[in-house]
């Protein structure tokens, strides 16, 4: 897979490690890629520094700040002939990994999923969504507990035959999905859900003097050229080494996709997470949104060409 070089890996101060940091390795070694080892950590208040008994709190820092250093560099170890370069900020964690991509160019942010809180049934927390929303490069949050084998993709993707940044971002999607089966021998699934808007209020409606053939004929039409389009696109893609399925759903994404997920046990979704780059800081769109909510794999999530964080807009 020669597509990232410039990895940042995202380990979380206090929480164990797992198996996204073997990824990242492996990614960056498959990729020649130079890869950054991240601890974030919540700041500490300096008040709450100045209070400790005996103005200690500038000692207390300083003897936290090496015992962190000094993991980091243990997990960097195994590393060493990629020689990562270690980072140890202390802030708002989502804020240092956005500002550190945007700073250093990175392509891709490895990181483990916050565990979710007790009796949620959502996988993704306030860092992790907070990322999805605004960190420009791709991001995979890996799940967690999850034993690092990614036997099977789902690559979700939205097609129209008129935009052709998404028809980019659609590639994109492929492509990583596609390599990333290459490289874990696994299987992809291509999703793509169809719908004609309105169809209900269609065959409802009493100003439709043509009436139900009418609105039979449309949708018909309507499948047709999205089934093409669909097959045409997944065709592309295809290799003797990869086996694609794929599923053409109809109904509305935001419904359709998330069930088709439910009831089919995959190790990673591939997914775009906004389409409209016209203007900056642009945030999710609905299906993305729905999605996210509701999975439970781990997720690969891709920015269209062009985007714009929302804090590099706010900054400029």
């Amino acid at each position: 897979m020669l597509r990232f070089k410039n990895i940042l890996a995202v380990i979380e101060h206090g929480e164990p490690l797992g198996s996204e940091i073997d990824h990242a390795l492996k990614l960056a070694r498959l990729n020649g890629a130079a890869i950054t080892i991240m601890e974030t950590c919540n700041y500490l208040p300096e008040d709450v520094l100045f209070s400790l008994e005996g103005g200690s709190g500038r000692q207390v820092m300083k003897e936290f700040e090496d015992r962190r250093r000094a993991r980091l560099t243990e997990v960097a170890s195994r590393w060493e002939d990629l020689d990562p370069t270690l980072l140890l900020p202390a802030g708002k964690p989502f804020l240092d990994i956005v500002r550190r991509v945007m700073d250093a160019g990175h392509d891709l942010v490895v990181k483990a999923a916050e565990a979710p809180p007790t009796g949620s049934s959502r996988l993704f927390g306030s860092v992790d969504m907070h990322l999805i929303r605004k960190c420009p490069s791709a991001v995979w949050l890996h799940k967690p507990g999850a034993d690092g084998r990614v036997r099977r993709i789902l690559a979700c993707v939205d097609l129209d035959a008129d935009d052709a940044l998404r028809q980019r971002l659609n590639t994109a999607i492929m492509e990583m999905a596609t390599s990333f089966a290459r490289e874990e021998n696994s299987s992809v699934d291509a999703a793509h859900a169809w719908w004609l808007p309105f169809e209900s209020t269609l065959r409802d409606s009493i100003w439709l003097s043509a009436g139900k053939d009418s609105v039979d004929e449309l949708v018909a039409t309507r499948r047709t050229e999205a089934e093409a389009r669909f097959s045409g696109f997944v065709k592309r893609f295809a290799a003797p080494d990869i086996a694609i399925t794929t599923h053409f759903l109809k109904g509305d994404p935001r419904v359709v996709l998330p069930e088709f997920c439910r009831e089919t046990d995959y190790d990673l979704i591939v997914m775009g997470t906004v389409t409209n780059v016209g203007l900056p800081g642009y945030f999710i769109g609905e299906t993305a949104e729905t999605l996210l909510s509701e999975v439970s794999a781990s997720v690969l999530t891709v920015k269209p060409e062009g985007w714009v964080s929302p804090l590099a807009a706010a900054s400029q």
